[in-house]
């Protein structure tokens, strides 16, 4: 998934990357950062909401500091999401004109984790 193309509403379960809607990202081909997360857990056969804020709004929050690899990471209220990989790193898409990367979490950033029930846990 690195390097494809931010494309707001695109992407998805089932859809590795498809045309954006808007935001800038019409006819972009690519994943938007809940598109993103509902296609890797959705390989795992993990159905997730389609909205970032409905995926982490049900399950399991907790501080940054106990975040496993594989839980959700969200900021604040809400709009962002990304994959927690490890080592203080997340997997996302961040924004139109940007691909998606791996970075670090920032100190201070106001981030929380979400557990979620992953295969063999």
């Amino acid at each position: 998934m690195l390097g494809i193309p931010y494309a707001w509403g695109g992407g998805g379960i089932g859809n590795r990357s498809s045309r954006g809607i808007g935001l800038g990202t019409t006819n972009v081909v690519g994943v938007d950062c809940s598109g993103l997360t509902s296609y890797v857990y959705g390989t795992l056969g993990i159905k997730l909401p389609r909205k970032s804020d409905a995926q982490y709004a049900s399950e399991n929050r907790t501080s940054i500091a106990n975040a496993k690899p594989g839980d959700l990471v969200g900021w604040g209220k809400g709009g962002h999401v990304a994959i927690y990989i490890g080592n203080g790193q997340i997997l996302h898409s961040p924004r139109p004109g940007q691909k998606v990367q791996i970075r670090n979490i920032f100190k201070g950033e106001n981030v929380f984790a979400v557990s979620l029930s992953l295969p063999g846990d």
